[in-house]
């Protein structure tokens, strides 16, 4: 495995700009300029296993059915993403696996009592030219 070419990274740099932006406001109806129809989405802990939180298993074997869930998830919250630049390995022409660094906030809108959420994780990424 190899660096990525500098404007391979910066675009997908780019794009998980977006996905964190775009997250943040609620704009998940412009995914699909970012994610390919069949991406997996899939939240797991430090062990691996897929995370369930308010009863909800949070793999989501496409990108249809992951924007419905944040959807209706984060209405009615403000939220921020803040992510470093990443590490990128080229795995083949068409794909580079990548690791980005997080750390994010969340509260109750127009509310200063009730939810209010700090944390920070990693996302592990296989992006892949569409």
């Amino acid at each position: 495995m190899s660096i990525p070419p500098y404007e391979v990274a910066e675009t997908i740099r780019r794009n998980k700009a977006r996905y964190c932006h775009w997250s943040d406001t609620v704009r998940y109806d412009l995914f699909s300029r970012i994610a390919l129809p069949d991406a997996k989405f899939d939240f797991v802990d430090r062990e691996g296993q897929v995370l369930t939180m308010n009863g909800v298993v949070h793999s989501f074997p496409d990108l249809d059915s992951f924007c419905k869930h944040f959807t209706a998830a984060n209405t009615g919250i403000d939220a921020f993403h803040v992510i470093d630049p990443g590490a990128m390995e080229m795995v083949s022409e068409d794909e580079v696996k990548a690791v980005f660094g997080v750390t994010f906030g969340i509260g109750a809108r127009g509310s200063d009592d009730g939810l209010a959420i700090a944390g920070a994780g990693q996302y592990h990424e296989v992006w892949e030219k569409g």
